[in-house]
């Protein structure tokens, strides 16, 4: 089990951020009028080390894909759209994202978005890992947003920390320094 198995898992982590972050996202669309609309399709975790898949990991996942799923609600250039059952089904039912030719590009515009987010985590060895973020214009297909981040250590605060760093240093750079 070198990768994760089951579809079920990219399922259950989406309807799990949407669910988190659609009520935020409900409260937030008053005050963000002039927020852009943008689905977080989540990250995937591609593990191209010799080791299977832990459980921790998969835990992991859902940490950050929950922590860029906040930060993108709580921010006022973002309004999130929910992933609707329906989408979560085809994106755990079709292949990567990443590798299925602008599938999430298809995704986000049958939700009504303009951008969509997404990325993964790739998994070298149980030190070295790699976050990385991708943000896409949905009409054009253009990255207004690439950026890549690697960690060392294979636990929580690794983790959170590599995921908030390219938020707050790059992703959401102006808002962290106005909020400093």
């Amino acid at each position: 089990m070198k990768a994760m198995t089951g579809r079920s898992l990219v399922a259950a982590g989406l309807i799990s951020v949407g669910l988190m972050t659609g009520a935020r996202a409900a409260a937030a669309t008053e005050t963000a009028t002039a927020a852009t609309e943008i689905a977080v399709i989540g990250l995937h975790f591609d593990n191209t080390s010799p080791e299977p898949t832990r459980p921790d990991e998969v835990e992991r996942m859902k940490l950050v894909n929950a922590q860029l799923a906040d930060r993108l609600a709580a921010s006022p250039r973002y309004r999130i759209v929910p992933i609707t059952p329906e989408i979560a089904d085809k994106i755990a039912d079709g292949p990567q994202v990443g590798n299925c030719t602008g599938c999430q590009l298809d995704y986000a515009k049958a939700l009504g978005a303009r951008l969509v987010a997404w990325g993964n985590v790739q998994k070298v060895s149980n030190l070295i890992l790699n976050i990385n973020v991708y943000i896409e214009d949905v009409e054009t297909g253009q990255r207004t947003f690439v950026h890549s981040v690697d960690i060392r250590g294979n636990d929580d605060r690794s983790w959170t920390k590599g995921m908030a760093y390219l938020i707050n240093n790059h992703l959401l750079a102006d808002e962290s320094r106005r909020s400093n």
